[in-house]
């Protein structure tokens, strides 16, 4: 198998295992909720552990800060915040469940107190999520259409996938497989009026 070098991976990606090793994920999670072969995330985290937390060129992130460390290791929802120039991808990882959705609000509420019209859920990462997660992403989805806004989830994982099957979800929040898809549709009238038009179907 070919090995992964780490020069070859992204600063945002680096900027993941940085925050997730801070809040105590273990490797072998960190390699599976970003599809990493473990050898390159052990590399890292390796050189993240002898490094000193106060250096000047640490890999912190100028997203928002991580919620405090889970008590268990391998629970934990990581939310990431990518501006771009027309609208905003959260990028969420992890476990949406009970024990972890209140971090997960949070910043559904900055998203919703901030100027962005558009925002998409990217859940690639999403090793597992229950009905408090699920019943969070409807509500954050409820009330940012609501605001005449734009929301949908990008790129979701099998789990999500098959929630969304569950939960009939894709009647209720849009879905895309890219982020160029997406942006088609934030900015076109005809898909703001179907999101309205369906939100207040079930209202």
């Amino acid at each position: 198998m070919k090995r992964t070098s780490t020069a070859a991976l992204s600063k945002e990606i680096y900027h993941k295992i940085y925050r997730l090793h801070k809040r105590n994920v273990a490797p072998q999670i960190i390699a599976a909720t970003l599809h990493l072969p473990m050898d390159a995330v052990l590399n890292i985290v390796t050189r993240l552990a002898s490094s000193d937390s106060t250096d000047g060129h640490s890999l912190s992130s100028d997203g928002p800060a991580p919620a405090p460390a889970p008590k268990a290791a391998d629970s934990y929802v990581d939310v990431y915040l990518l501006a771009r120039s027309r609208y905003v991808t959260l990028d969420i990882g992890g476990m949406i469940t009970a024990q972890n959705v209140a971090h997960l609000e949070s910043e559904f509420a900055r998203i919703l107190a901030s100027a962005w019209k558009a925002v998409a859920l990217k859940m690639s990462d999403i090793r597992e999520i229950d009905d408090a997660g699920v019943d969070a992403l409807v509500k954050f989805f409820d009330e940012f259409v609501g605001r005449s806004r734009y929301a949908a989830i990008l790129d979701p994982s099998d789990i999500v996938e098959a929630i969304i099957r569950k939960r009939d979800l894709g009647d209720i929040i849009p879905i895309f497989g890219t982020e160029r898809s997406f942006e088609e549709n934030a900015f076109n009238p005809d898909a703001n009026k179907l999101a309205r038009k369906r939100r207040a179907a079930r209202a």
